[in-house]
């Protein structure tokens, strides 16, 4: 396919970047798009050494808090100018929340001239509610295209919208996360995390702990599991979680049933928790997409899900996923169960994530749907 470039450079703004795994959706997005003959700028908070593809290192890597978010403002201030002096045509941007700065970007943006494509990865956010009004003015007037990565976030948007949105939402998968381990890659963290003794069945949950997330459905599931069935928890911990919730954790760390990394998780950590586990649980109460799933995926691991209308989409019973009910612990103990007690089962669900995500997220077919949107 011949390259857009009626509307210049392309640039990916994303503050995230490496905080929250990002860095390998836009490494792979601009790849794709630089294969297709588009020049591509990221702006984020690392660099990469690929040739076809410009990368800068805008925004830092501490959390945002309400005492330099003036910094950010600023930061996206200069990266707006920039892309102007570059002659950037198109920015794509990430949105998660829908809050007042995501409002303020797009506004700011728009009167620059700059065509813009925004990726919704959760139409709602979990840990704050969603000013929907706010939400309806940047995709109704302030985004010119927008990316949903299932039917299911698609149809809630057309839902909040009353169905005005039209052909500016297209669903497009959401990419690989990370590159397949080597098979000479030495698994580090089955020394490192792994619970325990070396023959326990370790159970992970990955990722920021949020109310939505159902720990507490997998702290159920733990006291009905055999003692050689261990938790391993890893994520930074959000508002509005129970405390509760938290001192359960830690009375299973204290019995040895648990290790804890209650905290963000570096970058080069990441995939050394997975090759930890046995089994990845994602025991949602909602969610609209997950990078976790897929990172599991890449890493061989079979995974648990709920059974919800996102998942459903991409996963497939005894094929590439166990589904259970959300908050059903007892059904989420008996999954755990089957997979401990089933080697070729654990085997064959990890073969088949790999093949999904080969199928549907792969980064080339997936460029190819954005660059359609450019037209």
């Amino acid at each position: 396919m011949a390259a857009m470039k009626s509307r210049g450079r392309l640039a990916i703004l994303d503050p995230v970047g490496m905080k929250a795994g990002m860095d390998h959706y836009d490494l792979g997005l601009a790849r794709g798009l630089a294969e297709l003959g588009n020049e591509v700028d990221i702006h984020s908070n690392f660099t990469s050494d690929e040739s076809r593809v410009r990368s800068f290192n805008s925004f830092g890597r501490g959390e945002v808090r309400w005492w330099n978010l003036a910094a950010l403002y600023f930061r996206y201030l200069q990266v707006l100018r920039k892309c102007k002096t570059d002659h950037v045509g198109t920015l794509i941007i990430h949105l998660f929340h829908f809050n007042q700065f995501d409002a303020w970007l797009v506004r700011k943006a728009r009167r620059m001239g700059f065509y813009l494509i925004g990726i919704v990865h959760d139409v709602e956010g979990f840990v704050r509610p969603t000013n929907n009004r706010r939400l309806l003015n940047i995709v109704q007037h302030g985004l010119d295209r927008m990316v949903v990565h299932n039917r299911y976030s698609r149809d809630e948007l057309l839902r909040i919208s009353g169905n005005k949105l039209g052909e500016k939402i297209r669903v497009i998968p959401h990419g690989q996360v990370a590159e397949f381990p080597g098979e000479e890659a030495p698994v580090i963290g089955k020394e490192s995390f792994r619970v325990g003794q070396e023959k326990a069945f370790t159970i992970l949950f990955f990722g920021m702990i949020k109310p939505t997330k159902g720990l507490e459905t997998v702290i159920g599931a733990m006291a009905s599991l055999p003692p050689d069935v261990k938790l391993l928890v890893a994520g930074r911990t959000r508002p509005g979680m129970k405390g509760s919730v938290i001192r359960d954790l830690q009375a299973l760390e204290r019995e040895g049933r648990a290790r804890l990394f209650l905290h963000s998780i570096p970058p080069e950590a990441v995939s050394s928790f997975f090759q930890s586990a046995d089994v990845v649980v994602l025991p949602y109460s909602r969610v609209y997409q997950s990078g976790v799933l897929l990172r599991a995926w890449c890493e061989g691991i079979p995974v648990v899900l709920s059974d919800l209308p996102a998942f459903r989409e991409v996963a497939a019973e005894g094929s590439d996923a166990l589904f259970v009910p959300a908050g059903d612990r007892q059904a989420l103990m008996k999954a755990i169960m089957r997979l401990k007690d089933d080697g070729s089962l654990r085997s064959s669900l990890s073969e088949g994530g790999r093949k999904r995500l080969v199928r549907d997220h792969n980064w080339k077919d997936i460029a190819r749907e954005f660059s359609n949107l450019l037209a």
